[in-house]
């Protein structure tokens, strides 16, 4: 994820909270700015390091899994036919026995 000089290469998402005690805005922003494209920084208005609060934890969830749909290769099942079913031949598919 890291390059030779510390600066990020892949994609980036920094969640911070401004009243976090643990980990400073500062720390954030550092390593937020280091980074190159693609990167998002979202603040968390009132949440705390630990997302202790389930509406918090929800929260960040959901934008995770939306963020990084865009960056993840979609997994593709593998389709069988019958007859390689029967035969064991799954003609060289990723993951078959």
């Amino acid at each position: 994820m890291a390059s030779s000089k510390g600066v990020v290469t892949k994609a980036l998402l920094v969640f911070h909270a401004p009243g976090d005690d643990t980990v400073g805005i500062e720390h954030a922003n550092r390593i937020f700015m280091a980074a190159k494209h693609p990167k998002s920084f979202i603040s968390l208005a009132d949440a705390d390091h630990l997302l202790s609060r389930k509406s918090d934890a929800a929260y960040v969830g959901n934008v995770i899994a939306a963020w990084a749909d865009r960056y993840l290769d979609r997994i593709v099942p593998i389709q069988f036919s019958p007859e390689a079913v029967k035969t064991g031949d799954a003609g060289g598919a990723v993951g078959a026995t």
